[in-house]
């Protein structure tokens, strides 16, 4: 894994992976507002960055429709790249390890923030044994963060982490 200085997001060898994909958060505004009501009542949407698609797009459709919620990109505390500029190796798969994304828009959030790596680990471990959830690292960074931003906002507020919400867009949920 990549350690020290991070690639930047206009390197050639990662944009031309990414050009001729069409995104599939490029439609995510009616499925944002299907899961979620059109009250404003998401004070904040948190994601870990591997590709960026999510974030990027999940960001673009709250804004579009008018959405003051906080938008917090995630990345494992033993690379954080978009908060220090600083690369290591992690083990939460499915992230950025090193770059910054290609498709992640510099006004796609509001803030950076580390998780705990080994933490979204244990939280696996705990979603899985305790709560019946399978689920990957990379979601339970997710959860992990949202736990945390929830925590500092206080009660009252809503704070959604990333979900299984580019899904909506294929077959899964048709019935």
């Amino acid at each position: 894994m990549p350690t020290g200085r991070p690639q930047h997001r206009d390197d050639p060898r990662l944009r031309k992976s990414c050009q001729s994909q069409r995104s599939p958060y490029a439609d995510s505004k009616r499925e944002l507002f299907t899961v979620w009501p059109q009250t404003g009542t998401v004070d904040a949407f948190c994601a870990a960055v591997g590709t960026a698609e999510m974030l990027t797009g999940v960001s673009a459709s709250l804004r579009e429709a008018g959405s003051k919620s906080r938008i917090v990109a995630l990345e494992p505390a033993s690379s954080p790249t978009l908060t220090t500029g600083t690369a290591g190796p992690h083990r939460v798969e499915g992230l950025a390890t090193g770059i910054v994304p290609p498709l992640l828009a510099a006004d796609a959030f509001n803030e950076a923030r580390t998780v705990d790596g080994e933490g979204a680990r244990r939280t696996v471990l705990h979603l899985a044994r305790q709560e019946g959830i399978f689920a990957s690292t990379s979601s339970a960074l997710n959860v992990s963060g949202a736990i945390r931003l929830a925590r500092e906002l206080g009660e009252g507020h809503t704070v959604t982490p990333a979900t299984g919400l580019k899904y909506l867009a294929g077959d899964l949920f048709e019935d």
